[in-house]
């Protein structure tokens, strides 16, 4: 097996969607499979203000990985949409609550947006190049998003969990 050497930044680009991604679409897998965190981790310990990278051999496979997983954009959508299903199931739950009434609607609004934000994602996706990069950078926003919805609801005491988050 040889060394392959890539783009830094392409690679970097490429192995973010596994990065985020890999345990909310493969629950049951170990998270140190991720293929995109040993690229993440070695590119940014070796490479990183390099042009290009150099891969070792023992990575190729998690190149790879990491190829075949930004073809799964479309489970990521339909995972995102089913933690936007949970928040909205949660503030249903907490809506008819004093305490939690205001909270509960400025957070249904932000999640309004957040799904805004999905759709237009699956209809850019629809018509984009398979190496646009960009609607990764864009799921992943809509991922830390949610996440930060999360955070702010649990500080709020409107606990909940993300359902990978649960079966751990």
């Amino acid at each position: 097996m040889s060394s392959m050497v890539y783009n830094t930044n392409a690679l970097l680009s490429l192995a973010r969607l596994p990065y985020h991604f890999w345990s909310m679409i493969n629950p049951d897998e170990d998270p140190r499979d991720n293929p995109g965190s040993s690229i993440m981790s070695y590119v940014v310990a070796k490479s990183l203000m390099m042009e290009s990278s150099t891969l070792l051999p023992e990575l190729n496979d998690n190149f790879k990985r990491s190829l075949d997983f930004t073809n799964q954009k479309d489970r990521i959508c339909e995972a995102l949409k089913f933690r936007c299903k949970t928040v909205a199931t949660v503030l249903t739950h907490y809506n008819g609550h004093d305490k939690y009434w205001s909270i509960a609607i400025n957070a249904s609004l932000g999640l309004d947006k957040i799904k805004s934000k999905i759709n237009e994602i699956i209809i850019k996706m629809s018509t984009a190049d398979a190496n646009d990069f960009t609607i990764n950078d864009e799921l992943i926003h809509v991922k830390l998003e949610l996440d930060t919805l999360k955070k702010i609801l649990n500080e709020e005491g409107i606990l909940f969990e993300w359902e990978e988050e649960e079966s751990k």
